[in-house]
Formats: C-alpha cells, structure tokens, sequence
C-alpha cells in the first residue's frame, strides 16, 4: 500500500499546519490503548491540561518540572510510532524532510524564542476519554460507600429507577428510611 504523503505548509500568519491526518478520535483512543503508547501518555497529558492544549516544550517543561527534551522527544516518539503503526501517511515539512509533530499537533507557531504547538482536536478527545476510563476504573476499585448510612440512598435509586410515583411508594414501603 502506497502511504499518502502530506506536506506541512506555512500561511501568511507563521501558522504551521499539514492539515487533517485522517485519524478519528476513537482511533486514537484504540491507539492509546496500546501498551507501547503508555510510555508517552505523560508527556501528551501535559499539553492537554495546558489552556486550550496550547504550549511550548518550554512552557510545559517549566511548569510540569521535566526538561524540554523529555517533552520533546516524547512527542516526536509518539508521533512517530503512530506513523509507522498506521502505515497510511507520512508528513513532509517545509523543509523537504520528513517531520513528525505535526502528527500529534493540528497547528504550530514559531514565536521569537520557541515552537507553540496545538493538539490535534481529536487526539484531545481521546485523551478526555482516557481519563475518563482510567477514573471510572479507579472509582469501580474503590468501595462506593461508608457503610450502610449511605448504601441504602443508592439501593433506593436502583430499585425505583424507571417507577411512576405509585411504583416508587411501593418500592418504599416496608422500608426504614
């Protein structure tokens, strides 16, 4: 299979941009599912949790405390395995070589001393969804009550859910509430 080549361009505004690389958010998750993606899910939180998930390496190796490096290489890496675990496309940057973080980021800007880089909007997605699966699985380990003071609130909901107001009174009655 042939790989679609796309090329980074330049507009008028210094905003770098390759355009959409064909990659849905659910195939991002399935990708970040992946054992072999977990060692960059750190490096790509912190650009999430940056506002608008807009950042340099700079900016978030400052705040997060690791080195500019650690970020840098972690989403070149990660760009790069996605790459090479699709098989479909290959980015070409302005300069004529390959390049690879335009794969993770939707958009680029060279400012005076560094690059700014914005996630793509359904690699955000995914990663929400992540989280999401990884609190949801933490919170289902957890014991969801202290005890029967508060067990039985839930246990009512449970049992009436869906009832009409006759539906719910009966569900109650016989019970110390």
């Amino acid at each position: 299979m042939e790989l679609n080549t796309l090329r980074e361009t330049v507009n008028t505004n210094g905003e770098y941009s390759c355009g959409d690389i064909g990659v849905s958010a659910s195939e991002w998750l399935d990708l970040l599912k992946q054992p072999e993606a977990r060692k960059y899910h750190e490096a790509l939180f912190c650009f999430l949790r940056e506002p608008n998930q807009k950042g340099s390496c700079t900016s978030v190796a400052q705040k997060y405390g690791k080195s500019l490096n650690y970020y840098n290489g972690n989403v070149k890496g990660f760009s790069q395995w996605v790459q090479k675990r699709l098989n479909r496309f290959r980015v070409i940057g302005i300069k004529g070589s390959e390049t690879f973080w335009p794969i993770a980021m939707e958009k680029g800007w060279q400012t005076k001393k560094e690059f700014l880089w914005l996630l793509r909007t359904e690699l955000t997605e995914a990663l929400r969804d992540l989280l999401m699966e990884h609190l949801i699985e933490e919170l289902r380990k957890r014991k969801p009550f202290y005890g029967y003071e508060e067990s039985y609130k839930w246990q009512l909901l449970d049992n009436t859910e869906g009832k009409d107001a006759l539906g719910i009174i009966r569900a109650l009655k016989g019970k110390n509430i």
